[in-house]
């Protein structure tokens, strides 16, 4: 919704035309940039009452398939064409029906489209106007809101009660510090960032714009962790979700949808396209260890034990889940099958294998060995055996207090560059360390030096050292470099670092 008032601060009456324009999108980045064949000549636009219709027609149910854009003025003039409002060879700087001071009144099946409408007013010295505009989806939404809204009280509820969502959110964790910057940050923009992400993962992004649309298995985990303390409702849901999206083997699905795991709703028939695209069969959805990113299921274990922690919820750890290639489980043994799969999958020197990525998608070492993740491993194990200790579970509290101290070993005797004085970021398969005094490119990363302290499993001596070698070499004006100086040469034994993140 957009709340409009425009005052006129002059000494002479003025007349001021106001238009909207919002383009529609056929929902999917497939649709909009490159199947025109039947994008084009699937939808249209339709103007009844102050409100114009966009339809989706292949779309089967009244709610994806119907946006709208209302107004609470009875407008002047509208278009539903984009062609007809921006006008040939020309953009959104200069449109043809804002030279011309009114639209087209255009609205038709097929081709592209958009929602304008216009509307013509005469504000005298010292006066003002006020409108709203309301863009939504569903079928006959746009006329029941347009009504409701022509009252402006509503405009000003509706306001206020997105502001009292926020502030109710945002007074639960207030950080009051030296730096009013970062307070903004922490108090406001990080909690309003985290709940959206946690609600709409990559289904909707400035980004992905359609494409790879489902949860991240990492990204959903630590979106969630961030605000089990305002929103421990999603939170919950979004942990279920992930727990649906791992395998028996312990490692989770990169990007999955929720839906095909989730038994409330498989039943329920998407809206389906008339292009012949082939359904992929559940099988298909379960991903090989070729394409497994070696943290996204350790980012589960220390989530799960920070909703318990703040909601009290000790009975989730026994609630009983499956697994995304049959079997059930209890969460605490999806946990436990999580921080297994790690200890599975080490290289020669006892460190995690880096696999198809770790959190940086562009390092790919493969069968080589990632540091970020073995401190990853040892954070999740500490946070596990608290959790052990105070269900009683002495036996794993033994069995991964011995894995933990294993990694820890493994992480201070191969991980550290006494010449540099920092963590190397790993190791590749052929055993060339990535990240050492002695190379010229990617030589200090930010990522195993950050997580070497983060993590507690490195010696305060160490971690001091690493964090001034960040100092050194990744600080700058714009904020710290993932890794310095830039790769230029390109290494697969590394993976895409060396050729995208080039000087």
């Amino acid at each position: 919704m957009w709340d409009v008032v425009i005052r006129n601060t002059g000494d002479k009456p003025r007349t001021i035309s106001a238009f909207s324009f919002v383009e529609f999108s056929f929902s999917h980045i497939a649709s909009d940039n490159q199947n025109h064949q039947m994008s084009l000549y699937s939808a249209g636009t339709s103007y009844q009452d102050g409100v114009i219709e966009y339809d989706l027609f292949y779309n089967t149910n009244d709610f994806e398939g119907y946006y709208y854009l209302a107004s609470t003025f009875s407008p002047d003039s509208y278009d539903g064409q984009r062609d007809s409002f921006l006008g040939l060879y020309r953009d959104e700087s200069n449109p043809i029906a804002v030279e011309k001071g009114q639209c087209s009144n255009h609205t038709q099946t097929c081709y592209n489209h958009c929602g304008s409408l216009h509307k013509q007013f005469v504000i005298a010295p010292g006066e003002e106007v006020r409108f709203a505009y309301v863009l939504g989806i569903g079928k006959g939404n746009g006329e029941r809101l347009r009504q409701k809204y022509q009252d402006l009280t509503e405009v000003d509820a509706a306001f206020d009660a997105i502001k009292a969502h926020w502030n109710e959110r945002c007074a639960k964790f207030q950080v009051k510090s030296p730096n009013e910057g970062l307070d903004t940050m922490l108090n406001t923009w990080t909690l309003y960032q985290a709940e959206t992400c946690v609600v709409w993962s990559r289904f909707a992004s400035f980004i992905e714009v359609g494409g790879r649309t489902g949860l991240g298995y990492r990204d959903t985990a630590q979106d969630a962790m961030a605000v089990p303390h305002s929103a421990p409702a999603m939170t919950r849901k979004r942990i279920v979700d992930l727990l649906r999206g791992q395998v028996k083997a312990g490692y989770g699905l990169h990007l999955f949808d929720p839906d095909w795991f989730d038994p409330e709703k498989a039943d329920v028939e998407p809206s389906k396209s008339p292009t012949v695209v082939p359904t992929p069969s559940d099988e298909d959805k379960i991903h090989g260890i070729a394409d497994t990113c070696s943290d996204d299921h350790l980012w589960l274990v220390p989530t799960i034990c920070r909703y318990v922690m703040e909601t009290g919820e000790t009975d989730f750890f026994d609630e009983v889940i499956p697994y995304a290639d049959g079997g059930n489980a209890t969460v605490y043994e999806h946990m436990k099958a999580a921080l297994n799969f790690t200890d599975e999958h080490v290289g020669a020197t006892g460190i995690a294998k880096g696999l198809r990525a770790d959190w940086n998608d562009c390092l790919n070492l493969g069968g080589g060995e990632s540091s970020m993740v073995a401190f990853l491993h040892y954070w999740a194990l500490q946070d596990f055996v608290d959790l052990a200790r105070n269900r009683g579970e002495l036996d794993d509290v033994a069995y991964y207090q011995q894995m933990a101290q294993k990694v820890q070993d493994a992480c201070e005797t191969h991980l550290w560059d006494e010449d540099g004085g920092w963590y190397i970021r790993g190791i590749t398969k052929n055993g060339d360390k990535v990240g050492t005094s002695k190379q010229t490119e990617g030589k200090v990363h930010l990522e195993s030096n950050t997580w070497a302290v983060v993590s507690g499993a490195v010696s305060e001596e160490r971690g001091k050292k690493a964090m001034d070698a960040v100092d050194e070499y990744l600080y700058s004006d714009f904020g710290l470099h993932l890794n310095a100086p830039s790769f230029a040469t390109p290494n697969d034994d590394i993976g895409f670092v060396t050729r995208v993140y080039q000087a």
